[in-house]
């Protein structure tokens, strides 16, 4: 049997980027981020759900579904949403690991939200893997030239997870690290400030 030209350039171009759901995303992506900059975070809630929807049915890629999954985790979490946003921390890990490998250091702000997320709820122990899993990337990247103190307060927030999970001694020499580098940084401020997340038990 022949197949139509119209139909073979549709299965052809079935699982190719539509530059259309390209366009779209970026629209989104660019709102949903001037929005958390509003802090409207509801609309910038729906603007990334937008962004990943368009990524899915445009062909776009695991590499941008995965940020704006992530990203609408984030305001998911802020709004409250703890089960719906570790649901989508969790896509989302797997899709950035599919597009960049799973220890890729690209997957750093991820393992870092994630454990914010946790440990903002109440889940230490969750809370101190999601740190592990970050640490070695930071330190790989730079993060001790780029944002000592930045790093300082990760660990810490590591620190403090780990005492709560019982493991006082890794916990002690966590923030002795992290004392460690703010002495040797002490006229330096942190690049960034996280957003905290509500609990919601």
């Amino acid at each position: 049997m022949r197949i139509p030209k119209s139909l073979l350039m549709f299965v052809l171009m079935a699982g190719c980027a539509n530059p259309i759901n390209e366009h779209t995303y970026d629209h989104y992506y660019r709102s949903g981020t001037a929005a958390e900059h509003a802090n409207d975070l509801k609309l910038a809630q729906e603007n990334f759900r937008r962004a990943a929807i368009n990524a899915r049915i445009g062909h776009l890629g695991a590499e941008q579904e995965g940020w704006a999954t992530y990203e609408w985790s984030r305001m998911t979490g802020h709004l409250g949403n703890f089960e719906d946003s570790l649901r989508g921390f969790q896509d989302a890990k797997a899709k950035l690991g599919q597009a960049y490998g799973p220890d890729s250091p690209k997957l750093v702000p991820l393992f870092s939200e994630m454990g914010r997320l946790y440990q903002d709820n109440g889940y230490f122990r969750e809370a101190a893997d999601a740190y592990a899993a970050a640490m070695p990337l930071l330190e790989q990247i730079g993060i001790l030239k780029d944002d000592p103190i930045g790093y300082a307060d990760l660990l810490d927030d590591y620190a403090t997870c780990l005492m709560n999970s019982g493991e006082s001694q890794q916990a002690e020499q966590i923030e002795a690290k992290s004392q460690n580098i703010r002495q040797r940084n002490w006229d330096v401020a942190a690049k960034q400030q996280f957003r905290r997340y509500p609990s919601a038990r």
